[in-house]
């Protein structure tokens, strides 16, 4: 299932492109501006009152300048006009005010525009200079906070950028800021459940994705993202009837995904992650040839169906060799930064009599893995010692993937 990376989500709904990160299945992501929506500039300001002439003249090019403003010069400039205007001398409060207002959605505006041009940076692989655009885009974020409290979408934009540099208590601030100021605005609530989820707050993330879900109806991120609450919920219950329980959940809310989108190799597989911690292999089995026709580069995928066929107690779901085959090549995939897929390779040799190579690499697992994992991973290192191989029981399969 999912794990998290800090730096970036891919489900905090950013902008018009995804920052990418975490997971074999999903990412957590932020969401950054209405999709495909855009913030509207103020009225025109019509009642401004009579006064020394440059003032007035800066406020009404600046507004000229936001039907067709698209570039970060031209935001730009119409902050740069507004900010004059306010700090005019012998200005009146009213215009000094209405300036700060537009200046401030200038500078949002700007933000948003950085992070469109630091996610195409990303995508050319130049990581350097879209962190110095990141950084860019949150100190517009703040500065349009400071000239406008009320100014709901930098207040959200702030959150988005602060989530993604792992300032979670200050982002969470930030999204519930937006919440009071504009409860109706879905991605608010869905960024704040991916805050929540990623800070282990599993219950309260599903508040918040069922919130974001009223919002938005249909949203393949909510539901995916509230199945894997669920579902991290069903590998820390106590019990197994507990786990079942919250197991079924995530289910649900994976069918809706595939329902929503029946041709998202990820939907397969998360519903295939879920199938399997219930123990129904052949589902499972079915929904993880479905997500590998769709990409055979799936590591998630390839990664669950080498697990299934390596450790399943039932004969017919195993296969030795194509379980090796599909756990290096998720490995290849993913990098070996997550322990759990080298969990995975580890019980694929073990299932295929290959014990020496099972046992170096959970090592290499164990060396990874974080400290509540290490007693199940030990576990297995004895199983390999003694030469036999790991079978799963119901929920065991939750537990170490």
């Amino acid at each position: 299932m999912r794990t998290f990376t800090a730096k970036f989500f891919h489900g905090f709904r950013a902008y018009v492109w995804a920052l990418a990160l975490l997971v074999a299945a999903h990412s957590v992501g932020l969401r950054a501006q209405d999709e495909p929506g855009t913030l509207q500039p103020e009225p025109e300001p019509a009642q401004l009152l009579p006064q020394a002439s440059d003032p007035i003249a800066m406020i009404r090019e600046a507004y000229g300048l936001t039907e067709k403003a698209a570039s970060e010069a031209e935001f730009t400039k119409i902050a740069t006009l507004c900010e004059a205007a306010a700090a005019a001398p012998g200005v009146a409060a009213e215009n000094s005010k209405y300036a700060r207002e537009l200046a401030a959605w200038a500078l949002n505006k700007r933000g948003e525009k950085r992070l469109d041009n630091a996610g195409e940076l990303i995508a050319q692989g130049n990581g350097e200079q879209a962190e110095a655009l990141f950084a860019e885009a949150l100190a517009d974020f703040e500065k349009s906070v400071t000239l406008d409290a009320t100014r709901w979408k930098a207040i959200h934009n702030r959150g988005v950028s602060l989530a993604q540099a792992g300032q979670f208590e200050r982002a969470l601030a930030d999204f519930s800021r937006t919440i009071e100021l504009q409860s109706s605005y879905g991605n608010a609530w869905f960024n704040r459940g991916e805050v929540y989820y990623a800070l282990g707050k599993y219950t309260e993330a599903i508040r918040d994705y069922d919130q974001a879900l009223a919002r938005l109806p249909g949203d393949l991120g909510a539901y995916t993202s509230r199945g894997h609450a669920y579902f991290q919920l069903g590998m820390l219950a106590g019990d197994p009837t507990t786990a079942r329980r919250y197991f079924i959940a995530s289910l649900d809310d994976y069918n809706q995904t595939v329902n929503v989108d029946p041709n998202n190799p990820a939907s397969y597989a998360n519903r295939a992650d879920a199938y399997r911690s219930l123990a129904s292999w052949e589902r499972a089995a079915r929904d993880y040839r479905q997500a590998i026709a769709l990409d055979e580069n799936n590591a998630q995928a390839l990664h669950g169906a080498a697990w299934l066929m390596s450790t399943c107690p039932d004969e017919n779901f195993r296969d030795a060799d194509l379980a090796v085959e599909a756990a290096e090549k998720a490995l290849k995939i993913n990098g070996d930064s997550d322990f759990r897929y080298l969990d995975t390779l580890a019980a694929a040799y073990a299932n295929a009599g290959r014990f020496e190579d099972a046992v170096s690499t959970i090592e290499k697992a164990m060396a990874k893995a974080p400290a509540e994992q290490t007693n199940e991973l030990q576990r297995r290192k004895v199983l390999y010692s003694q030469q036999k191989p790991f079978r799963q029981g119901q929920g065991e399969a939750a537990a170490g993937n």
